[in-house]
């Protein structure tokens, strides 16, 4: 019986963004990756930190295959994560997927065929991140001409996003405030976009939480003939409520999950039918044990499952492995031109993004996630070891 002999934990600083990455490695040399899901905003030290209490008080000596013990104990010893929030839930979701992973590499088999094997031979993605220099509405619907050469036919956008102070068009409407004035150019945002794309492109709208039940519902009521796929978090994550008031005064779907942790913090928001979409992300929501506990819920409400996904490549990975086997599997989202960001770092050797043909991704046999560290470009950036290595041992 092998044992967990090692953890290597690295905050890596990736143009705006923060990847989390675990290594663990066992006594016999074998590797898993994870990756928890705060590479934005804030928190990403804080589950670094976290990631290395975990290791050091849990997992070092134990047999990696036991994952359902392994995590019973992370959730009844850490006392906060019934109930908790991102940064746990992150801390824990990173160990699940390196425990996968260890053990599927171990078999010789990707992750999905340890839940069930695939049910489809390629992967549907959407483009995500495609404009962040223009806020007229002209030249925000011309930069989709970019994704659409790429051959994507499904997008996501932001179109109440106006400039931030650094420059770019990703600040959301503050304290859920949207003039008039907003919502109008949002509106002509979405129309000139549709008229660009045509009606075959399939558009999703993100609202991030950021604007009141009431503007909302003016903006949706003036594309509600744009064919948009989806609403994305249209109500606040900590009022689940407003999502039932929202659905009933749009025609539009609703999607939510990337801010709820966990099937116990996704049971009320599925039972309630008022999101269509559910959005769980696998650095955040639990890892592939939670996540398949997720889809299965959804699924018995008629829900679909499209993967939160906005980190680095194993997070992508592990978003594969899951949409190849879940049965309610809508489209990953992918950040296809984070790269052309200064100061973007590779985790990976090779990146899943990299096999995107006209919009999806072919599933692959390759074992584990089917992904290796970049040894040589996250080394930098090491966080933390466990145990930590003697001096002069390293």
């Amino acid at each position: 019986m092998s044992s967990i002999a090692r953890a290597r934990i690295y905050c890596v600083q990736s143009s705006k963004l923060n990847p989390i990455l675990l290594e663990l490695e066992t006594d016999d040399g074998r590797t898993g990756l994870g990756e928890a899901a705060i590479s934005f905003g804030f928190g990403g030290p804080a589950t670094a930190a976290l990631l290395r209490e975990m290791c050091e008080r849990v997992l070092i000596g134990r047999d990696p295959a036991r994952i359902g013990e392994i995590r019973g104990l992370l959730m009844e010893q850490s006392f906060w994560a019934k109930g908790g929030g991102a940064i746990i839930h992150a801390a824990i979701s990173a160990i699940d997927l390196a425990l996968w992973d260890l053990r599927a590499r171990s078999l010789g088999v990707p992750v999905y065929d340890l839940f069930g094997g695939p049910l489809r031979d390629e992967i549907a993605v959407y483009a995500n991140g495609w404009n962040y220099d223009h806020a007229d509405a002209d030249g925000w619907a011309r930069a989709s001409e970019r994704p659409l050469r790429d051959g994507y036919s499904f997008l996501k956008c932001y179109p109440l996003a106006m400039p931030s102070d650094t420059g770019g068009t990703l600040r959301h409407p503050g304290r859920k405030s949207a003039s008039p004035e907003l919502i109008a150019l949002g509106v002509d945002r979405i129309r000139r976009l549709r008229d660009l794309a045509g009606d075959s492109v399939r558009i999703a709208i993100d609202l991030c939480a950021a604007v009141a039940p009431a503007d909302l519902l003016r903006f949706a009521r003036q594309i509600d003939d744009c064919g948009i796929e989806w609403l994305e978090e249209a109500g606040d994550p900590a009022d689940p409520g407003a999502f039932a008031a929202i659905a009933a005064g749009t025609p539009i779907p609703l999607a939510a999950g990337e801010r709820f942790f966990g099937l116990a913090g996704f049971r009320d928001l599925i039972a309630s039918r008022a999101v269509s979409v559910l959005q769980p992300d696998l650095g955040t929501c639990g890892g592939f044990s939670e996540f398949q506990q997720i889809a299965a819920l959804a699924d018995s409400y008629g829900h679909k499952i499209s993967p939160h996904n906005c980190g680095g490549a194993v997070l992508t990975a592990a978003s594969l492995q899951m949409a190849a086997c879940t049965a309610n599997f809508l489209a990953l989202e992918t950040f296809p031109y984070f790269r052309d960001q200064p100061g973007y770092v590779g985790l990976t050797l090779f990146d899943p993004l990299d096999r995107i043909s006209q919009g999806h991704i072919a599933v692959d046999r390759t074992p584990g996630l089917g992904v290796q560290a970049d040894h040589a470009a996250i080394a930098p950036f090491l966080f933390a070891e466990c145990p930590a290595p003697r001096p002069g041992n390293r």
